[in-house]
């Protein structure tokens, strides 16, 4: 797998989730819209190179999806243990239908 901000080839055990938007709250870091694999390099040293990792996303997504993010990025999501759970599930299924 690559680096979404650099390139680098890497190992998948080696990637980190590089978010788009940087915080720590459930609004962002479980979007998996804004999440893709960064090198240890981009994601930690240099500061995840959120303005690669933005333009990227825009050429991508386009503008008005980006300003959509970024505003939702402010909402307080609060998530219950059936939410976790539901996550937790669909992202076993994703993982057994890759192997």
């Amino acid at each position: 797998m690559s680096c979404y901000t650099c390139g680098k080839l890497m190992f998948w055990k080696e990637a980190h989730a590089g978010h788009a938007i940087p915080g720590r709250h459930n609004a962002v870091l479980l979007d998996p819209e804004i999440v893709r694999p960064q090198c240890p390099r981009d994601n930690l040293f240099l500061g995840g190179r959120y303005e690669i990792f933005a333009t990227k996303l825009i050429k991508e997504k386009g503008m008005e999806w980006w300003e959509a993010k970024l505003e939702g990025a402010r909402a307080i999501v609060k998530l219950t243990r059936g939410d976790y759970e539901a996550l937790i599930s669909s992202y076993k299924q994703k993982l057994e239908e890759l192997a």
